[in-house]
């Protein structure tokens, strides 16, 4: 399945951000056209982009735990709630 503009947009954004490799944690596409976060070889969760909204999905949920409006709201939380973890 090809990834949706948002996602790559999304997928983009994240690899920009050179604090995220500094601490270990890579990007890609997976098979649900997600972004999904690993750390070190482990899953951290996956971005997935709906009706224009952003909702992440951490790898011990079923279920989206945040949701934010836009990419600059998605790589934030990445930042900010994720990666500082």
């Amino acid at each position: 399945m090809r990834a949706s503009a948002a996602t790559m947009l999304l997928l983009e954004a994240l690899e920009a951000q050179e604090v995220l490799k500094l601490r270990g944690f890579t990007t890609s596409i997976g098979d649900a056209n997600a972004v999904v976060i690993e750390r070190w070889g482990h899953m951290r969760g996956l971005w997935r982009v709906h009706n224009g909204q952003y909702f992440w999905t951490g790898a011990a949920s079923s279920q989206p735990t945040h949701a934010v409006a836009n990419v600059e709201g998605a790589v934030a939380y990445t930042l900010g709630v994720i990666a500082a973890s």
